[in-house]
């Protein structure tokens, strides 16, 4: 087994090559590719990759220390039950980087770890402030104290100011936490949900990392044991979409050549039932380095960290892959045996796709997931009682396109009817069936496309609004597509 060297995680852009120490994963929606000019630039493809021998490994060969995932635009996921988040596609721009921390003495399977911290562009930033950037010491610690969390009205109603990330009561920002230093993973976006914003982050310091997993050199298999990232919104409490980047024509060079200018979205968008009118006041007409792109096709624009959106609540999500060799696939499907019973109206009940283990905020889709106690709907507020849907016509569920759609309500007309909008959902009923796949293919000498399949539930987060949202606990399922290149 040749054994990799640990360093630090948190090393700054530019810095050695570091192993992340950091863990823990709180919530979700929506991923991101990225660019060429982002970062260093892999290695230029084969004209022919055909199926070569194994890329240069074994009998001293080449052997990787880092790898850059580099989300690819055709992924599709959907987090939650409620549809909002549902039929998500990866962002364009996103990227996180990996170490190498063993590989067998063939160089052929290696084990990674991360994220750490490369690139041109710190995305090591304050949550409270992503305009911020960290600076660690020699041991790659943080030395950055971030702006404290934002006090603000409580979405209740006037008259009561609470923080924006823990709900505390306060008269003032002084009155709040500092935020922490995390690694974004692309720029904030505007968000589906109200008149706000998202950003996908990873944990905060742990001695679980969050992105944990094996390739194989010959073929391009990657598994994830872990990928554990999370989405964090200002949800409506700062009013107004965040800025998009404008005039930056590389984006993640380092180099602020853009402008944050308001959010093409501040007049609402029509058809969505969202409101509109106001527009987002902080780090406007401020330089800015584009990022990356939306995750949402509604939400088109080009997006930075340094426009700083100011975050507070969080969901978490801890993927996991089901393997993405081209045989290999998962299946869910329902049984009122195996799975939590939700209810219904009229006293029914019918088996659901997630709920929690009893007494726990532990989410789980089958009694297997639990030790010593049931899956079971009967969550603990804030979490949100579980469905299957928000439908009110049935879902049409394609393994195909692994998406859904069904007609909800999202308003009423003056005279009293009900407004309906198409959504995403997941399918009901025991004849149902969520197939996910995965592959992988080659590129060149040192890179891959893959596809790793995810089926998994999603846990409630702390604020009572977003689970109701998101619809939490609840499905957090997935098609992930990359790019894999091998740095040396």
């Amino acid at each position: 087994m040749i054994m990799k060297n640990e360093k630090n995680v948190y090393a700054p852009a530019g810095a050695p090559p570091g192993r992340w120490a950091l863990g823990l994963a709180l919530i979700a929606g929506l991923l991101s590719g990225c660019p060429q000019d982002q970062g260093p630039e892999p290695e230029p493809e084969a004209e022919d990759a055909g199926d070569p021998d194994p890329v240069d490994a074994g009998e001293g060969g080449f052997c990787p220390s880092e790898i850059l995932f580099s989300s690819l635009t055709d992924g599709i996921a959907h987090v939650g039950w409620s549809g909002f988040t549902h039929n998500v596609g990866p962002a364009d721009g996103a990227y996180f980087w990996a170490e190498v921390v063993a590989c067998d003495d063939d160089c052929r399977n290696c084990r990674f770890e991360g994220p750490i911290n490369r690139g041109a562009v710190n995305l090591l930033r304050c949550e409270s402030d992503s305009s911020v950037q960290c600076e660690v010491d020699g041991d790659g610690t943080p030395t950055t104290v971030c702006p404290n969390y934002k006090c603000l009205p409580h979405l209740g109603g006037p008259g009561v100011d609470l923080c924006m990330n823990n709900f505390a009561p306060c008269g003032s920002d002084a009155d709040c936490t500092p935020g922490q230093c995390k690694i974004f993973w692309g720029g904030n976006s505007a968000s589906n949900i109200a008149v706000s914003s998202y950003g996908l982050v990873f944990g905060a310091p742990d001695e679980n990392p969050p992105v944990q997993g094996t390739i194989d050199l010959f073929n391009g298999t990657v598994t994830f044991q872990r990928l554990g990232f999370q989405i964090t919104s200002s949800t409506d409490r700062i009013p107004g979409f965040p800025p998009v980047c404008l005039g930056d024509t590389v984006r993640g060079d380092g180099v602020k050549d853009g402008v944050c200018s308001p959010s093409p979205y501040n007049e609402g968008t029509p058809g969505t039932g969202l409101p509109g009118g106001v527009t987002w006041t902080q780090h406007l007409d401020e330089p800015c380095d584009a990022h990356s792109g939306s995750g949402l096709p509604n939400r088109a624009g080009i997006y930075s960290l340094d426009c700083g959106v100011h975050f507070s609540t969080t969901v978490g999500f801890d993927m996991s892959s089901n393997g993405n060799g081209t045989a290999v696939q998962a299946i869910w499907s329902l049984d009122e045996d195996e799975q939590p019973l939700c209810p219904l109206p009229g006293g029914q009940f019918e088996p659901c796709w997630c709920g929690v283990c009893e007494g726990t905020a532990q989410p789980c889709h089958s009694h297997d997931d639990c030790i010593g106690t049931l899956c079971t709907a009967d969550v603990i507020p804030p979490a949100q009682i579980p469905q299957n849907n928000a439908c009110v016509t049935p879902c049409v569920w394609d393994n195909d396109t692994f998406a859904g759609s069904c007609q909800r309500p999202v308003g009423l007309t003056p005279d009293g009817g009900v407004i309906l909008a198409e959504f995403g959902c997941m399918p009901r009923g025991t004849d149902a069936e969520v197939i996910a796949r995965g592959f992988s293919e080659r590129l060149s000498d040192r890179s891959f496309s893959i596809q790793t399949g995810v089926l998994g539930c999603a846990a409630p987060g702390g604020n009572p609004v977003t689970n109701s949202q998101l619809g939490l606990p609840g499905p957090n399922v997935g098609l992930y597509r990359f790019r894999v290149d091998l740095q040396e």
